[in-house]
């Protein structure tokens, strides 16, 4: 009787994108600035916009946790429409909202307009929820708890940064008598808020430069720069318990398909040695998918393979 082979695990060492994550990283940390830079200095703004003296602390609060407030309701709908249209221009669209929401802040001459202001900022501004989502795309398994976990040591450096940026520049009329009469004495607080949005806005290349996670429809934007994934198969993917792909423009090829086993149908995804040494050699999948999971699929082809010729021998025999 003979014994099947004893299976054979593929270990291959998978390098830390450090680059891609430290870009993160900093979209992160810009994000945190624009949160927190505003807390020494709201009580002083509060009082210029004429709040009573009892109600500063209610108010000074109000205006400083409106902004995630807003975050709360607008988390699903954008990380919804980062799922359709893809991580990049939904972060970018972030970053854009927050600094323009930060401008607003700094030439509120109201409560009511800084609240506004703060408000729909976070209503636009959904980043932290799409960064965690693009960080565990772009992030091989084997790397994700180190991963997260700087993830917030970036939002304790935004956190720290952002109140000395708001006390350091807020009301420069006051420390240099030269600047009486100028908009940054009109406004004594756009200084900080243009620093914040400058800092935040540093972002937009960042995003720039991180591949998309997410191929949306027909169009199958490259993972990487330089690759290509191949379009997807509008035909079912052969397996039992396999879910049927949608027409082109509807489906979606994620990291975390592929990973499932879940993706749409790619070229040598056919049984035998040709189509598994064809899908290990997709530039695009080995970027989404692991060597070590396409080292595998390669052995399951041979051992296939193998197996219907000892069948046929057999057979032959008989």
């Amino acid at each position: 009787m003979c014994l099947p082979a004893a299976r054979e695990e593929a270990v291959v060492a998978v390098p830390f994108p450090r680059a891609h994550f430290l870009l993160v990283l900093f979209v992160c940390l810009a994000d945190g600035v624009v949160i927190t830079f505003l807390v020494p200095m709201v009580p002083f703004m509060v009082r210029d916009f004429g709040v009573p003296e009892a109600q500063v602390g209610s108010a000074a609060g109000l205006v400083a946790s409106v902004y995630n407030l807003a975050q709360i309701f607008s988390g699903l709908l954008w990380g919804r429409a980062s799922d359709l249209i893809g991580r990049r221009p939904v972060i970018s669209f972030g970053i854009v909202a927050a600094a323009a929401s930060t401008l607003g802040l700094g030439v509120a001459t109201s409560l009511p307009a800084a609240l506004a202001t703060r408000f729909v900022g976070g209503l636009l501004n959904a980043n932290q929820a799409v960064l965690r989502a693009q960080l565990r795309e772009l992030m091989p398994e084997e790397h994700r708890s180190q991963a997260f976990a700087s993830l917030g040591q970036a939002w304790g450096v935004g956190f720290m940064l952002g109140p000395l940026i708001g006390g350091s520049l807020a009301r420069p009329a006051a420390v240099l008598p030269s600047l009486a009469g100028s908009p940054l004495d009109v406004y004594p607080y756009l200084l900080p808020s243009l620093a914040a949005a400058a800092l935040c806005l540093l972002g937009l290349p960042a995003v720039r430069a991180l591949p998309e996670t997410v191929c949306v429809g027909g169009d199958q934007p490259s993972c990487l720069p330089g690759t290509e994934l191949p379009p997807s198969s509008d035909q079912p993917r052969a397996g039992a318990g396999q879910p049927a792909t949608d027409a082109p423009g509807k489906r979606r090829t994620s990291r975390r398909d592929l990973e499932m086993g879940t993706a749409p149908s790619l070229p040598g995804h056919e049984a035998g040695e040709e189509g598994a040494a064809a899908e290990a050699a997709l530039p695009g999948r080995r970027h989404l998918a692991t060597a070590a999971h396409a080292a595998l699929v390669a052995k399951a082809g041979e051992r296939s393979s193998g197996e219907r010729r000892r069948g046929g021998g057999g057979g032959g025999g008989g």
